[in-house]
């Protein structure tokens, strides 16, 4: 039963991602948009839940030091800019692995996302 929940979440947060998608696009030609902003925290805070709640402890992990950049941004913390569109689009591919892999276990991996999340963190 529980495969079926996890199957569900994963379909659900590919629609997450497509959205994010999308906003983050919007967001390219309006980096203000406030709207824009609170849709990609959503995004992210769901994603994040999500994966803790369903066994995917790194893309919790991940998306939880997203979710903190894009909370900076819509309490005026941090402006957005190029390079956090341009970051977070590269986290989209990061996402879409980690719910395919689900929780990582090659070192490599394990590795590469760690550099990623310093890379997160260095805003």
């Amino acid at each position: 039963m529980i495969d079926k929940f996890r199957a569900k979440f994963v379909e659900e947060s590919m629609d997450n991602l497509h959205d994010l998608e999308e906003a983050l696009f919007l967001l390219e030609k309006d980096m203000e948009n406030k709207e824009l902003i609170e849709r990609i925290f959503r995004a992210m805070h769901s994603l994040k839940g999500g994966g803790a709640m369903f066994g995917f402890n790194h893309l919790s992990d991940f998306t939880h030091h997203l979710e903190t950049i894009f909370d900076w941004v819509r309490n005026g913390k941090l402006k957005v800019s190029t390079d956090l569109i341009s970051l977070t689009f590269s986290a989209i591919d990061q996402i879409n692995f980690l719910l395919k892999t689900g929780d990582l276990s090659k070192e490599e991996d394990i590795q590469n996302q760690k550099v990623f999340i310093q890379r997160i963190q260095a805003f």
